[in-house]
């Protein structure tokens, strides 16, 4: 068996496969948009509003592979979303991390159970405004 600066050669080509790998995966995964589904359900795509007064011209819509923040009756931001997490202890919370001029912001919601007029999600600091598609 050859060596090369005392490891054996098998080991160091061994090596560079694992990190010529590990290059073209992390590669792949930024190709794919940054979206890496942690559990956020189909369901939660689309456009919310409510019908609370203060946020009547508000609302948000999430796509697979955006976040778009509504401030207003003719003003929105869209956001790319870099990933989703969920956490799932009592009340499922998701979570997604989006982009904003080089920053990383949260943006959690917690899915609400059926009311029987539909799905709804809240924001965890206000649990008693209804978000619905």
């Amino acid at each position: 068996m050859s060596e090369m600066s005392g490891v054996p050669i098998r080991n160091a080509t061994g090596g560079l496969r694992a990190v010529a790998m590990t290059c073209c995966l992390s590669f792949l995964a930024a190709a794919c948009g940054g979206w890496q589904d942690d559990g956020m359900p189909t369901e939660l795509l689309g456009t919310w509003r409510t019908d609370a007064p203060h946020y009547a011209d508000r609302g948000f819509t999430i796509t697979p592979s955006t976040l778009t923040l509504h401030t207003g009756p003719k003003n929105s931001t869209l956001h790319p979303i870099i990933r989703t997490e969920r956490d799932d202890d009592g009340d499922p919370i998701y979570t997604i991390v989006y982009g904003d001029q080089d920053q990383e912001l949260h943006f959690s919601i917690i899915e609400g159970p059926d009311d029987g007029a539909g799905r709804w999600v809240h924001f965890p600091n206000q649990p008693t405004i209804r978000w619905r598609k």
